[in-house]
This record gives C-alpha cells, structure tokens and sequence, in this order.
C-alpha cells in the first residue's frame, strides 16, 4: 500500500487490511512477506500495537531477539498509551 504524492494516508480500515494480509502470510509460512506487511502497517500508523506484536513474533521465531525484543516493547509502550 504505497502512498503516492497528493493522497491522504491511508485509513485505519485500508491498515487493517495491510495486517490482516500480513497475518494471512504469516500462516502460509511467508514470514518475510509478513514482515513486509507488518512493516508497512507501521510505517502508515506508528501506534499499531497489533503489527508490532506480530512483527515481534516473527522475529523471535527466527531467533532475531534484539529485533523481537524492541518491537515488543514498541507493541507495549503503545497499548499503554492506548488505554
């Protein structure tokens, strides 16, 4: 989901649907096109708790603790300043 010069970012329901791929992914085995997906969810909305999360989970899977670690961290200091 590129967004291109003179669009408006893209909603919560189109960045829903960029983690929802990404989850799909993620169960197919395609754990670098997950991440692609998580990522991009990120990087159109920074307080998506949900894609840090499983961004995390896919990077301790692979044993990348220092990259699992701070995404779950990420995914917390969200969700606290969500509630």
């Amino acid at each position: 989901m590129e967004v291109q010069h003179g669009q408006s970012l893209p909603s919560e329901r189109e960045n829903l649907q960029v983690v929802e791929e990404g989850i799909e992914h993620l169960e197919n085995g395609d754990d670098d096109r997950a991440i692609e997906c998580f990522t991009e969810a990120i990087r159109v909305n920074p307080e998506c708790a949900r894609a840090y999360r499983l961004r995390g989970q896919i990077h301790s899977k692979a044993g990348n603790w220092a990259k699992a670690e701070r995404d779950v961290a990420k995914a917390r200091r969200v969700e606290a300043r969500q509630t």
